[in-house]
Formats: structure tokens, C-alpha cells, sequence
């Protein structure tokens, strides 16, 4: 983790001292700086990804709904990733845009678990 952070604010001096010559060339190489952050972290995610397999098989919750649970998730990061890069880009109306169209994607990738939701408490309360 220090690793990755010593990076970070490498990276963020080399953007700072690119942005003093060339802001466009500035944005490129924070969204390569950003890219480079996420690889790095990479290494994390599979401990995660183990942990929640085996608390996924313990708990006997359907294997869909918790598709559904992680691509929620990925979409939220996903936008949340893009939206800061084209904030950084100085385009903070198209950044407001991107958000709110991942909120929409969002809502209608997790019909499905209203759905099972709504089903499950017809069936408690019926």
C-alpha cells in the first residue's frame, strides 16, 4: 500500500510540473496516472474476490442476485472512475452528465434484485 501511494504522489508532481508546460498533455497523463493506480491496486482484488466467493457460498443467497450486486458495484466505480478523469479535463457539465447516466444504467441493472425483493416479502406477508 505505501507503494502505491509513494506512486501516486509521484505521479501527481510529474502531472503538476507536464501541466505547467501543456494542460492538454496534463490530462493525458493523469488519465495514464489514474490507469496505472488501478493496475497497481490490482493485486488486492483477488483476496477480496476469494473472501466474497466463499461468503457467497456460505450464505445460500442466489448466485444472480449477487451477479447483479457486483455489476452494481463495477458500474458505480466504472462511472465514478470516468466521471473524475473528465472533471479533470475541465468538463465538469459532461462529467455531471456521465454520473447521472450511470445512476439510470445502474437502477435498471438492479431491477432484477427489486424484483427478488419485492417477491420475497409477497410471499413473507401473503
Amino acid at each position: 500500500m505505501i507503494k502505491i501511494v509513494a506512486i501516486a504522489l509521484l505521479l501527481s508532481f510529474l502531472i503538476l510540473c507536464v501541466k505547467g508546460f501543456n494542460n492538454e498533455y496534463a490530462v493525458l497523463t493523469g488519465l495514464a496516472a489514474s490507469v496505472i493506480l488501478v493496475l497497481l491496486s490490482s493485486e488486492y482484488f483477488s483476496g477480496v474476490l476469494t473472501f466474497l466467493n466463499d461468503l457467497i457460498e456460505r450464505s445460500g443467497v442466489e448466485r444472480s442476485i449477487v451477479n447483479v450486486v457486483f455489476k452494481v458495484t463495477g458500474i458505480g466505480y466504472l462511472i465514478e472512475f470516468s466521471a473524475g478523469i473528465v472533471e479533470d479535463a475541465g468538463l465538469k457539465g459532461l462529467s455531471d452528465k456521465l454520473v447521472l447516466v450511470g445512476k439510470i444504467v445502474i437502477v435498471f441493472t438492479a431491477l432484477p434484485v427489486f424484483y427478488a425483493v419485492f417477491t420475497a416479502f409477497s410471499e413473507i406477508f401473503a
